[in-house]
């Protein structure tokens, strides 16, 4: 302790002693502001304190660009196992990058409990520099994923690349990569490395005006012809048949590999735009990659081929195929041509779970004799779990309206628990009414499941009423407030949402003026107001669309102009419409809230089947939609 009090002193030197009556939302605030001086006070006589060492570590990252190495080094030592100390690794590992101090950074990320890409990137980084060539296989990996690369990431990738160590025809595989991602700035990275470079106005012309670029693109060299693969992609999002067309006219010009990859992005975008014509551009498309045989699936369920579905599943890499919607989809499609065995195998191995996929394979084998049984943590773990000093730092953290670092700090103190400890540590966030982390810790857990904590129902008389009076299944509400808040009143989006239902301003606005109530901004956060607006909105939607649940989910989440033109020109298999929703995040949303419902439904005993939660989503019709 001495050791460590020298260390931070030693850091405060020219620093008054006196001792005055700050608290850790001070101690935030001046770190926000800059004002440094004052917090350096802080961490010195907030030593003892439950946050004192929030506070050390808001100093020590203030002065990192200019302390030592062992004024670090005390406060790791004294803080292990902590999230503070493991913050302040991270920071330091990017301050020793800039350093340039590869041994030390090599030996601080190596500590690191959960590294971030970005400090394996610093990683990578040192063992360039220190010419441990051998140690770069992950490195490669990374540079071949299908995902953009981390800013950190690049300086090193640059030197591989000049070196020789990232050959041109891998490089040439990550500039279409970055070109799928539509990620320009990347690929003028890498194709400046190559000879003939692109033309900045060609490709500011291939993002802005595809179809102009692609009357006069030359195809000699391949910068051109990766230029127009990109250019096609774009003009594919809005124009399938002029991409078409000049596709096929571009065909002859183009090598094998090349045109078969121009037909996978124009099927793509034809499969996102629910085209007929996908699969079969998908047919000139062989080899696929992953995520294209994804939407050639979803493309042949759409279009009911299930020998399609079937083969494009077989198809797969196994680490894709295996997981539970192509499992799901694959039992289907074997239940219906021909395979009843293996598809009813294959069902009932994933009926065990209890999420979206588990809950529909139910459903589709028929009643089922599975039951969760139910743990109550004791009150001694209870008060075991309520003194971990994580625990006890998280809450203090909540109540002093930190609630960014309280939600980490819960988090972290949750990595090492048991079953049990979550389900007590749940049960303790639950009684302060901390209801999303109760709901995270309750779902850490592996063989121990508590319905009740993991499905809260606060504010049951409030939302029960309005529900009532709408005529709105309160299963389905609550699954959708569960989905987009957790429960918490203050929550807010970055796109302007808030509330348990997170209503954006211009939706509130409407439904109060229909309601002819006094809209305030401030108000959207009260419990009772935002239930209002949002189960009036809600019932609005779901009137609009043809009294289907699944449509009005997905409207709520992307808007119900987006979930009618997703809708089919003859009726639809529910599942169906929701396995080819384009928006990913839209897709997954709808999965969650259905879940969360049935199990909300289950747990008001009045619970309907998935089959009847989702049914047939009907015909598009071209009424109009009115609201915002």
């Amino acid at each position: 302790m001495r050791r460590y009090i020298a260390g931070i002193g030693s850091l405060l030197i020219g620093l008054t002693t006196q001792v005055y009556a700050w608290d850790v939302t001070d101690a935030h605030e001046a770190y926000k502001h800059g004002h440094f001086t004052e917090l350096g006070h802080m961490a010195q006589a907030m030593d003892h304190d439950l946050l004192g060492p929030y506070v050390q570590y808001w100093w020590l990252l203030s002065q990192l660009t200019t302390t030592t190495p062992d004024a670090v080094d005390i406060f790791l030592q004294h803080q292990a196992g902590t999230l503070v100390a493991e913050h302040l690794r991270a920071a330091w590992v990017r301050e020793l990058a800039r350093r340039q101090d590869w041994n030390r950074l090599l030996d601080q990320v190596k500590q690191l409990e959960q590294p971030s890409e970005d400090s394996l990137c610093f990683a990578w980084r040192a063992d360039w520099a220190l010419h441990k060539l051998d140690a770069l296989a992950a490195a490669q990996d990374r540079w071949m994923a299908v995902r953009p690369l981390p800013d950190s990431c690049l300086p090193m990738y640059q030197g591989m690349v000049t070196a020789g160590l990232i050959p041109g025809e891998t490089v040439w595989k990550r500039v279409r990569i970055d070109f799928d991602l539509r990620d320009t700035r990347d690929a003028r990275l890498w194709l400046a490395t190559l000879e003939h470079p692109v033309n900045e106005q060609d490709l500011q012309l291939a993002h802005l005006n595809p179809a102009l670029l692609l009357q006069h693109i030359d195809l000699t060299y391949r910068q051109q012809r990766e230029l127009a693969l990109y250019a096609l992609d774009q003009l594919a999002r809005h124009d399938l048949d002029k991409a078409q067309d000049v596709l096929t006219t571009l065909s002859g010009q183009l090598p094998p590999g090349a045109l078969a990859h121009a037909w996978q992005q124009v099927a793509i975008q034809a499969a996102l735009q629910h085209d007929a014509r996908a699969l079969g551009w998908f047919s000139r498309a062989e080899p696929l990659s992953p995520a294209a045989r994804t939407w050639e699936i979803r493309a042949a369920l759409r279009a009911g081929d299930w020998p399609r579905v079937t083969m494009a599943i077989h198809a797969l890499p196994a680490e894709d195929r295996n997981t539970p919607a192509w499992q799901y989809w694959l039992g289907r499609a074997e239940l219906r041509t021909g395979h009843p065995q293996q598809g009813h195998h294959r069902l009932a191995q994933l009926a065990l779970h209890d999420d979206y996929y588990g809950l529909m394979a139910r459903d589709e084998l028929g009643p089922t004799l599975l039951t969760s049984q139910n743990y109550e943590p004791d009150q001694g773990m209870i008060a075991m779990i309520h003194q971990l000093p994580g625990i006890r730092r998280a809450l203090a953290l909540r109540e002093a309206g930190l609630r960014a670092e309280a939600v980490q700090e819960w988090n972290w103190s949750m990595r090492t628990l048991s079953d049990q400890q979550l389900l007590a540590a749940a049960e303790i966030a639950n009684r302060a009414g901390w209801f999303d982390r109760a709901i995270y810790s309750a779902e850490q857990s592996h063989s121990l499941n508590n319905i009740s904590l993991r499905y809260l129902t606060p504010y049951r008389d409030i939302l029960e009423g309005y529900t009532h009076e709408l005529g709105l299944d309160p299963a389905w509400v609550y699954g959708l407030i569960r989905q987009e808040s957790r429960f918490t009143v203050a929550a807010h989006s970055g796109v302007g949402a808030s509330g348990l239902m997170q209503l954006m301003p211009d939706t509130a606005q409407w439904v109060a003026n229909r309601l002819g109530l006094h809209y305030h901004a401030m108000a959207v956060n009260a419990v009772g107001t935002n239930v209002q607006l949002g189960t009036y909105y809600l019932r609005h939607i779901l009137d609009a669309l043809n009294g289907s649940p699944i449509l009005a989910t997905a409207a709520y989440n992307a808007g119900p102009r987006r979930a009618r033109a997703w809708q089919d020109v003859h009726p639809l298999e529910a599942a169906i419409y929701v396995e080819t929703i384009p928006f990913a995040e839209t897709r997954d949303y709808v999965k969650k809230v259905m879940t969360n419902a049935e199990h909300y439904a289950m747990a008001f005993e009045n619970g309907h089947s998935m089959v009847l939660h989702l049914g047939t989503i009907p015909a598009r019709t071209d009424l109009p939609l009115i609201g915002p």
